[in-house]
């Protein structure tokens, strides 16, 4: 399976009938970062979610459904972890092939590659 950038260790919590995996792995430092992999390495959660998930830091994923979307623990660095969902983000091209017109574009700019956070959404206590 590997380790992501600088890490020595590696553990997958999930996979689900598309054998996406998702679990947590050491970095640089011995810090823990969530990751997902598609079957060629792991990628590190945390450098493909989008700004809304910012000041947030995903160190596990726990299940993956086959949806795509991952259950998570992240934390602010501010206090206790939280329970957060994660949900993927079609590329713009793949609205295309959906019969989706051109001028959707322009009210949704923000579609791209990575994950939509739902930080906060089932939060721990």
């Amino acid at each position: 399976m590997g380790t992501l950038a600088g890490g020595t260790e590696a553990y997958g919590e999930g996979i689900n009938n598309g054998d996406v995996v998702v679990g947590h792995s050491t970095v640089s430092g011995n810090i823990w970062h969530g990751f997902v992999s598609y079957g060629s390495g792991l990628i590190d959660l945390n450098s493909i979610v989008d700004s809304s998930g910012s000041g947030w830091t995903i160190e596990d994923a726990h299940a993956v459904n086959d949806t795509g979307w991952i259950a998570a623990t992240a934390h602010t660095g501010f206090g206790a972890p939280h329970a957060v969902i994660l949900m993927p983000v079609p590329e713009p091209s793949s609205l295309l092939g959906l019969g989706i017109p051109l001028l959707a574009f322009g009210f949704r700019r923000k579609l791209r590659t990575g994950y939509a956070s739902a930080i906060g959404m089932m939060t721990q206590k």
